[in-house]
């Protein structure tokens, strides 16, 4: 026996039951993102890397306004629902070559020693696994259905913001090791200074 074929989204279908809730949800993995590509960004000085970000950006915004059209005037604007299916697979090649590009500049030991710490690890993880799932969301459930459009952002909302969270918590870990490096170089100069020069004479030479 067959399984039943899950229904697609068409340019004629205007979904039913869309709220401005289900819109405010699928805002938020919007912006968890945009705040981690901030805090990416402080690292990674490229052009291709906030191309990358910005088209990510845009198809993830132009896909909660077309919810939000659809909720409040029950049209379907086509374009601004294929459109992510463009800029997000776009966006993310474009961050990608930027790592690879970057690869000097990236310190793979120090990133690695940040994600495998605690919680650092967890949060990676989690968001890890939520990307998992959206890729078999994709798949397997019906983009027009509301209950569907609540797995899908709950489980995105919940990825972006590990996927933060953990950005936050290696960016606190990086401070914290140029803080130490820097007290490490203070001291270091702080002996040097206390030191006298080879051609001068210490007070007790002197008597």
């Amino acid at each position: 026996m067959g399984g039943q074929k899950k229904s697609r989204m068409t340019k004629d279908t205007i979904p039913e039951d869309f709220t401005l809730g289900l819109v405010l949800v699928d805002a938020l993995p919007v912006l968890f993102y945009c705040g981690s590509m901030l805090l990416l960004g402080r690292y990674l000085h490229s052009s291709f890397f906030a191309a990358g970000a910005l088209l990510c950006l845009i198809g993830g915004a132009g896909k909660v306004l077309w919810k939000l059209i659809v909720v409040l005037r029950k049209k379907n604007i086509w374009p601004l629902f294929i459109q992510m299916r463009i800029l997000m697979p776009a966006g993310f090649l474009l961050v990608l070559e930027a790592l690879v590009l970057q690869r000097n500049r990236i310190r793979i030991a120090g990133i690695s020693q940040a994600v495998l710490q605690f919680p650092s690890v967890l949060f990676f993880a989690v968001g890890f696994l939520g990307m998992i799932l959206m890729g078999v969301f994709a798949v397997v459930l019906d983009s027009s259905d509301v209950k569907a459009n609540w797995i899908e952002q709950l489980t995105n909302g919940i990825a972006q913001a590990s996927f933060l969270s953990d950005c936050y918590c290696c960016n606190y870990a990086r401070q914290e090791q140029v803080l130490e490096v820097q007290e490490q170089a203070m001291e270091v100069r702080s002996f040097w200074d206390v030191l006298p020069l080879p051609h001068e004479e210490t007070p007790a030479a002197r008597r």
